[in-house]
C-alpha cells in the first residue's frame, strides 16, 4: 500500500522524462509520423484513467471489508474490473498501432 500510495508520484515523474527524451532525440521526425502521435495520445489518456479513476477507486476497494452479500462492493468491483478491461484495451492498440505502423492521413 505505501508503494502505491506514495510510488506513482516516483513512476509518474520518471515515465514523464522518458517521454520528454524520447519527444527531444525524435524531434521533428515525430511530427511526420502520425501514429505514433496516436499512440502518445492513446498513452496520456492511459495514464489519466489510471491516476484519476482506477487508482482513487481501487484504494476504497482495498480499504473496505465486504460481506459475501454485499451488492455495492460487487458493482464497484466489477466497474473497476471494466476500468482495467479498457485500460488493457488502450495498451494493444497502441501495440496494434506499433506494429502496424499504418498511414494514418
Amino acid at each position: 500500500l505505501w508503494a502505491q500510495s506514495h510510488g506513482t508520484l516516483i513512476i509518474g515523474t520518471g515515465l514523464a522524462l522518458t517521454g520528454l527524451a524520447m519527444i527531444s532525440i525524435l524531434g521533428p521526425a515525430m511530427l511526420q509520423q502520425p501514429w505514433l502521435l496516436l499512440a502518445l495520445g492513446i498513452y496520456a489518456a492511459n495514464l489519466a484513467i489510471a491516476f484519476f479513476i482506477q487508482r482513487p477507486n481501487l484504494r476504497r476497494l482495498i480499504g473496505v471489508k465486504a460481506a459475501s452479500d454485499d451488492a455495492a462492493w460487487k458493482a464497484r468491483a466489477r466497474r473497476q474490473r471494466y476500468v482495467s478491461y479498457l485500460m488493457a484495451g488502450l495498451i494493444g492498440g497502441i501495440g496494434f498501432l506499433m506494429s502496424t505502423k499504418p498511414v494514418l492521413w
